[in-house]
């Protein structure tokens, strides 16, 4: 199945909607998320996100990202999508 990587950067001042939902949003993600952490600002921060996530095709991705709690709770600022490939090192779970 192929791979997307997906980066969101989080509204200023958000950390405290980011902390409230987490618990749902790894909850949610766990079947699709194969590589995930939240980005850090200079002071260790979350202040974003970045996964490695597997879906049928872009739009599937795109449907999914959609439904997560973070998306629903309006944390991202912004959003990137992109087909993703493995090219050093390996991917636990993947067998693309």
């Amino acid at each position: 199945m192929p791979l997307f990587h997906f980066i969101g950067l989080d509204k200023p001042d958000h950390l405290a909607v980011r902390m409230s939902v987490r618990p749902d949003h790894l909850e949610f993600v766990k079947d699709f998320v194969r590589l995930g952490g939240p980005l850090l600002d200079e002071h260790g921060q979350p202040m974003g996100s970045a996964m490695i996530i597997e879906a049928e095709n872009l739009e599937t991705a795109k449907v999914k990202l959609a439904q997560d709690p973070y998306a629903k709770a309006g944390l991202f600022e912004s959003t990137h999508l992109r087909p993703w490939r493995v090219a050093i090192g390996t991917l636990q779970g993947y067998d693309g």
